[in-house]
């Protein structure tokens, strides 16, 4: 069951992870033509300032794109530093947390139940 409940929140940390990165290609050359460099700019921009941008595998194509259509690299610093928040990490530390209770929880019943065997045999 542990290891059920383990697989499914992998499987929607995946998802959120694989639709992310679909929102962060469509900003960066997905577009066709693309229209001016300041849209580009801007979209780029936008890309970086997505929730925890600086964890996707697109974040150095944006980065690249942003400072070389004219962008202050402190911008670009300051939208991935203001929107981090870790939610990758946060759910890899539940999955562990959970894992950690169902142990001590099944290990728990096996010392219970050796400590009443143990029990028995000494009296």
């Amino acid at each position: 069951a542990a290891e059920r409940r383990h697989a499914v929140h992998v499987e929607h940390v995946e998802a959120a992870h694989a639709q992310h990165a679909i929102g962060q290609r469509r900003c960066v050359g997905g577009g066709g033509g693309g229209g001016s460099g300041e849209q580009q700019r801007a979209a780029a921009l936008q890309a970086l300032r997505r929730t925890d941008a600086v964890l996707e595998p697109s974040v150095a194509a944006h980065l690249k794109a942003f400072t070389s259509l004219g962008g202050e690299p402190v911008d670009a610093v300051e939208a991935l530093s203001d929107n981090y928040r870790g939610y990758p990490q946060m759910c890899n530390l539940l999955c562990r947390l959970i894992r950690i209770i169902d142990n001590a929880a099944l290990s728990d019943g096996d010392d219970s139940d050796r400590s009443d065997d143990d029990d028995d045999d000494d009296g």
